[in-house]
């Protein structure tokens, strides 16, 4: 008997160590700030292209691709900061237009940059007559942090 609860004592050790454990690797993986140069590089300083964001794509689609970021990245006209409720300083690039028809706000998405992710779609918008903001959410590109929050933070 004393054996059998010494066994299963060991067990549910080693399987809450593996379930922290793992989940504690997972949220480090899924949330933290990528630093390794791999993801998260700072797309509009060194354009990105040279880093080789657009590896997985077609050559024709890759081309269009950094064609339109080179684009982008020519016509920013004004870089913004301002400083978050838990300090933290957050970037946005934007692309002023004369027209000022209005502005449209181009969120990326997980672990990019507007840069890449409308890279193909802001001129559509800028000859529609909107002014272009592309925001660096925390822990992406310029933005300050060191966790992703999806939001919850910037809401």
């Amino acid at each position: 008997m004393k054996t059998a609860l010494i066994i299963i004592a060991v067990i549910a050790a080693l399987f809450l160590i593996v379930f922290f454990g793992g989940g504690y690797v997972m949220f480090v993986k899924a949330m933290k700030r990528d630093r390794s140069g791999k993801r998260q590089i700072n797309y509009w300083e060194d354009g990105g292209e040279t880093k080789g964001f657009f590896l997985d794509l077609s050559e024709e689609t890759k081309a269009l691709m950094t064609e339109g970021a080179r684009k982008i990245k020519k016509a920013v006209t004004d870089v913004a900061y301002i400083t978050s409720h838990d300090g933290l300083r957050l970037c946005a690039h934007i692309v002023e237009n004369p027209a000022g028809r209005g502005v449209a706000i181009l969120f990326h998405g997980y672990r990019s940059c507007g840069l890449v992710d409308y890279s193909c779609l802001s001129d559509y918008f800028y000859k529609a007559g909107f002014t272009l903001v592309f925001p660096d959410h925390r822990a992406h590109g310029e933005s300050e942090g060191e966790y992703i929050t999806f939001g919850a933070h910037e809401r």
